[in-house]
């Protein structure tokens, strides 16, 4: 539980829009776990997804950037 601490404390809004672009919550999710050097599979672990999901998110967020 505590791994899942850091990604409570992202959601403070600030992060739905950086420069301009809107991210979802699952994103800012993604976001928050790449910024605290967490690989494919333990993203996937820690929000209960595929690796391959987290691989589309990473492919949709820099696709927004």
């Amino acid at each position: 539980m505590h791994d899942l601490s850091f990604l409570q404390n992202m959601h403070v809004g600030q992060l739905a829009v950086i420069n301009n672009v809107n991210f979802t919550p699952r994103e800012i999710d993604i976001i928050s776990c790449l910024l605290n050097m967490r690989g494919t599979n333990k993203i996937a672990s820690l929000l209960s997804i595929a690796p391959n999901t987290v691989l589309t998110h990473i492919h949709n967020i820099i696709t927004k950037l």
